[in-house]
């Protein structure tokens, strides 16, 4: 009977291994079978498994030769660049990105400090409105310089490696500031030639003084005979050598005589003022002498005109004195500055504060407050308030008028003498004498 051999009769022999082990593994069945004549068999290499059967990292194969190194990670797709470089295209190493520079001091000045001076230069053009002085315009020709300049240079300065620098937009503002900062001041600003030298400036003006004295002395003698006009008291104070716009020479004769004739108005004016007002205690006298107060009213318009043109002959005169001195323009340009201190800013301002705010006043106190303040005075109200309301009108009036041609002379002063300190300023005396003879064709005319 024939042995019952176990291993023989399985069913897996020839297909699997021959050990138990090889039945059970399934790695074993996919290795090949072993040899029939080997008596012993060596044990299967195993290899440990991680999730989803890949090998696990770092594990090392069990029966691997001796001295085998893994296999090298492949290359290509999916490599990270160094920190710090550029991916080029088709493979190429990458190139090192070039890092950004930090601004140094000086760009930093150069910024913050243009942007600095266009706001002061700016602030400076709108709060000064006249820059008619040698150190205004140097100051002005300066910030435009420096604000300009250091704004550009630093735009410059870090174009290239330091257009990251934020604050180099300040350089920017700084420009758009200075711009207009110029076209605000520049209208403010007089335009300063070069001043010829005393020798020129002597000869042209010796070449019309004669033309000049002859036209200022006609035009004096016409209005001296014109406001010479008698009136019910001092009758040939006008005719006074003291009041006479002719013999102003220079800046003291011009302040003496200026002051008498405006002292010489006053006291004429006061003086009919007592005299019309001495003559009216009561309504009834009021009555009497409506005429004589309406009349006094003209007076007032008519005598301060007369005199305030004697102002604007003083101004003339004066100012052919100082042309015909023969000084240099930047002299003959600081005297000048008499017309304002002693007519715009002296008698006229004394004449507005004696006859508009002194006289007129006085009058409408003694009168309209006065004697006219109590209706019960009257035997028929209609009459005393038409009475009333005619005296208002005429002290208004008379006001109005005084006031408007203290106005209208201090303008044509003021004018006047502007316009000759520019001239004389820039050296240009024959554009200062074509001034004063404008000047004194219109006296002319308002002598007429």
């Amino acid at each position: 009977m024939e042995e019952n051999n176990p291993i023989e009769n399985n069913p897996m022999n020839g297909i699997g291994a021959s050990t138990p082990q090889a039945a059970t593994n399934p790695a074993a069945n996919q290795a090949p079978a072993p040899d029939e004549t080997s008596t012993a068999q060596a044990p299967t290499a195993q290899m440990p498994m991680a999730a989803g059967n890949q090998p696990a990292v770092g594990a090392a194969f069990v029966g691997a030769p001796a001295g085998a190194q893994p296999a090298a990670a492949p290359t290509g797709a999916g490599t990270v660049p160094p920190q710090g470089s550029v991916p080029t295209a088709n493979g190429a190493a990458p190139q090192p990105q070039q890092p950004q520079q930090p601004a140094t001091i000086l760009q930093k000045i150069m910024c913050f400090g243009g942007f600095a001076f266009a706001v002061v230069f700016l602030v400076l053009a709108i709060v000064i409105k006249s820059w008619n002085s040698a150190l205004f315009m140097l100051l002005f020709i300066l910030l435009a310089l420096i604000s300009l300049g250091t704004c550009i240079a630093a735009l410059v300065m870090t174009q290239k490696k330091n257009s990251h620098y934020k604050p180099r937009i300040l350089s920017i503002i700084g420009i758009v500031l200075t711009v207009i900062a110029l076209i605000v001041g520049m209208p403010n600003v007089m335009a300063v030639n070069a001043q010829k030298s005393e020798s020129s400036a002597e000869s042209e003006t010796s070449t019309a003084t004669s033309a000049e004295s002859e036209t200022s002395t006609a035009t004096s003698t016409g209005t001296e005979s014109e406001t010479a006009t008698p009136t019910e008291t001092a009758t040939s104070a006008a005719s006074d050598a003291s009041l006479n716009p002719t013999k102003i020479t220079d800046e003291a004769s011009l302040k003496s005589i200026s002051e008498a004739q405006e002292n010489d108005l006053i006291t004429r004016l006061t003086a009919q003022k007592d005299a019309l007002t001495s003559k009216i205690s009561d309504y009834d006298s009021y009555k009497a002498n409506a005429s004589e107060v309406e009349a006094f009213y003209d007076t007032i318009a008519s005598e301060t005109e007369k005199t305030l043109l004697l102002y604007r002959q003083d101004a003339a005169v004066y100012a052919n004195a100082v042309l015909s001195s023969g000084k240099s323009a930047h002299d003959m340009y600081s005297d000048i500055d008499a017309i304002d201190d002693d007519l715009y800013n002296g008698v006229l301002d004394d004449t507005l504060d004696d006859v508009y705010n002194g006289l007129l006043d006085d009058l409408r106190d003694a009168l309209y407050n006065g004697v006219l303040n109590d209706p019960d005075a009257a035997s028929d109200y209609s009459e005393w308030s038409s009475i009333c309301s005619n005296e208002y009108s005429q002290n208004s009036r008379s006001s109005s008028e005084v006031y408007a041609a203290i106005s209208s002379t201090s303008s044509k002063i003021y004018s006047f003498s502007s316009a000759l300190g520019i001239h004389l300023y820039s050296g240009d005396i024959d554009a200062a004498k074509k001034e004063l003879s404008d000047f004194q064709a219109e006296l002319d005319n308002n002598n007429q």
